[in-house]
């Protein structure tokens, strides 16, 4: 298994020749990113004398494992076998210096959080401003700094999502037994391995199901007609300038037909009436308004 994970953990497309759907909603903006990656504690037993080595910040006894995950939610890369009180960034650091790193392309980055220093090829948030998704729960986003920090939160929060399936998936995880140290790391790359084989079965099985959906991508065309389309299928994707950038005023939205409108309809009306996304344009305030309505058509029905 372990010598099948690299074979499963790997980069799909090494060139990045296309940009992920995940994107569409952020067009251009993040155009260049290829995955998102941070470090997560997995506890393992060790001897007494390693103990002290292994005790994380939080006092726990850690193997502190690096991985890199793409838009599908399948591991790209994985470093395992530091102890709990590295620091991510050091971690990170050691594993860019092996030869079988996936180091991003010129014109390519990876998402990270504020645990690490900004490089080349390495897109953190803007510190000293709210940034996680709990911050803006009691507040909007204001400033281009939170917004920035808001969209930017919205997509490397994969990573966090992911690592919460694999711990869920593989309860050898909660606590990896007294192994000899290659061994341990064995185990724990292993099961990264079948996260992707698991993940990718149900990826490609949902895919033949949708093969021949019908679903139509080319609402756009089509805007004026939008109230007769099935709820399910409409969506309002935000354009919004970001990064050490402001809002011009101009009507930075776009409609367009996506199967998950229905499971987004609260964020979506949410959003339509954040002031940082209104528009003085009378065309802007009908879709906004339409969109608020369908939203919460949407919310009556499943309720």
């Amino acid at each position: 298994m372990y010598y099948f994970a690299q074979t499963v953990v790997a980069v799909k497309d090494p060139e990045y020749r296309k940009i992920h759907p995940r994107f569409d909603e952020f067009r251009p903006y993040f155009d260049g990113c290829i995955g998102a990656l941070d470090g997560t504690h997995i506890k393992v037993q060790v001897s007494r004398k390693s103990r002290l080595d292994f005790m994380n910040r939080k006092g726990e006894v850690t193997m502190n494992v690096l991985g890199i995950v793409d838009m599908d939610g399948l591991f790209t890369y994985v470093g395992a076998g530091s102890a709990g009180s590295s620091h991510d960034m050091s971690v990170l650091t050691y594993y860019m210096g092996r030869p079988e790193y996936p180091h991003p392309p010129a014109g390519r980055y990876y998402l990270v959080d504020s645990g690490y220093t900004v490089r080349a090829g390495y897109l953190g948030p803007y510190r000293n401003a709210r940034y996680h998704l709990d911050d803006f729960r009691a507040q909007e986003a204001e400033g281009y700094m939170e917004k920035f920090n808001y969209q930017h939160s919205r997509l490397c929060n994969v990573v966090e999502q992911v690592f919460g399936r694999l711990k869920a998936r593989w309860h050898i995880l909660s606590e990896v037994p007294n192994y000899v140290r290659p061994k341990q790391v064995k185990v724990v790359i292993a099961c990264f391995a079948l996260h992707n084989f698991v993940e990718g079965e149900n990826g490609r099985r949902a895919a033949a199901r949708n093969l021949h959906s019908g679903v139509d991508y080319n609402l756009s065309a089509r805007a004026a007609s939008v109230e007769s389309e099935d709820m399910s299928q409409v969506t309002m994707r935000f354009f919004v300038l970001l990064h050490q950038k402001k809002l011009n005023g101009s009507s930075e939205f776009k409609l367009m037909a996506l199967p998950n409108f229905r499971n987004r309809a609260s964020e979506f009306k949410i959003m339509a009436s954040l002031p940082n996304f209104r528009d003085t344009s009378p065309e802007f305030q009908n879709i906004s308004s339409l969109i608020t309505t369908l939203s919460s058509r949407v919310e009556a029905t499943d309720g």
